[in-house]
């Protein structure tokens, strides 16, 4: 695989890591608002939210490139 080609492929699962764990954040943050307030929250955002950063983590272990080093792109 190119060096261009594994900081892009790095670039895009570092993004969607990223992506995944704000939203997984946000969504957790809701939800405990919405528990606390007596309502149920739609626990199917959480499963599009983990696989999401979990996609993101894939991709950034397969370019090969180091953690650290993608999510500083």
């Amino acid at each position: 695989m190119s060096s261009r080609r594994r900081h892009w492929l790095a670039f895009w699962g570092a993004l969607l890591l990223w992506s995944g764990l704000a939203c997984t954040a946000l969504f957790a943050a809701a939800a405990v608002w919405l528990l606390v307030d007596g309502s149920q929250p739609s626990w199917i955002i959480l499963a599009v939210t983990v696989p999401m950063g979990l996609v993101g983590w894939w991709l950034i272990r397969r370019s090969g490139v180091p953690v650290g080093e993608a999510l500083n792109l």
